[in-house]
């Protein structure tokens, strides 16, 4: 019976991931060996992971994973106009937290780097609707290239006043180098973006002047 459920919410997720972000370009088998889902002490599911030190760290809570997402979304701003990145999907927990205690105007930009801990997730509890939410884009991916264009297309310098990072402390013992990589590439696409903004601010006149001197020739 819980193997079936797992089939199902595995099914239902994946259908709700293509249909969101168009297509899955990623080998959806996962290698288990290193990720076990067990059950918290709240009864529902939680996740840990091997180190590359051969430690099993937990990714959220062993007692209470939702409880522990709760009281760190309540640390994060819910005033509008931000931008919430938050490093380390797992579970989903602390997504579907933010969801609750932010504003709905505010965007989440989730960062998974790990594949095989997103295939297990897919697989252990439903997820639709976080993965249908339009406030949330989730990129399961740890180059550098793809993370930072991805926030580059979606960052609005006219809509969004500040970036707010937060996240799964346990991924950041995983995952160290991923996501001390990550704030520098959050701030490149940042200043690209603003740079563009200025260019535009200084051109933007000369570029119509001399659109409208040159109407008689184009017609």
């Amino acid at each position: 019976m819980i193997q079936e459920t797992k089939n199902e919410w595995a099914t239902k997720n994946w259908a709700a991931y293509k249909e969101r972000y168009n297509s899955i370009d990623f080998d959806r088998s996962s290698r288990q060996e290193r990720i076990e889902i067990k059950e918290s002490r709240a009864g529902v599911p939680t996740v840990r992971v091997m180190s590359s030190n051969e430690k099993w760290i937990f990714l959220h809570s062993s007692i209470d994973p939702v409880k522990e997402a709760q009281k760190m979304a309540e640390r994060v701003s819910s005033e509008s106009g931000k931008i919430i990145v938050i490093y380390g999907f797992a579970l989903g927990y602390l997504v579907e937290a933010l969801l609750e205690t932010t504003d709905k105007r505010n965007l989440l930009f989730i960062v998974e780097p790990d594949y095989d801990l997103f295939c297990a997730a897919m697989a252990a509890r439903d997820l639709n609707h976080i993965i249908g939410s339009e406030r949330v884009h989730l990129l399961v991916n740890d180059l550098a290239g793809k993370i930072r264009s991805n926030f580059f297309a979606l960052y609005d310098e006219t809509k969004y006043d500040d970036i707010v990072m937060t996240g799964l402390s346990g991924h950041q013992m995983v995952y160290p180098a991923a996501y001390h990589e990550l704030v520098p590439m959050i701030k490149d696409a940042v200043d690209a973006k603003v740079f563009n903004l200025v260019t535009m601010i200084k051109i933007g006149p000369d570029s119509a002047k001399n659109a409208l001197l040159n109407m008689v020739d184009y017609c």
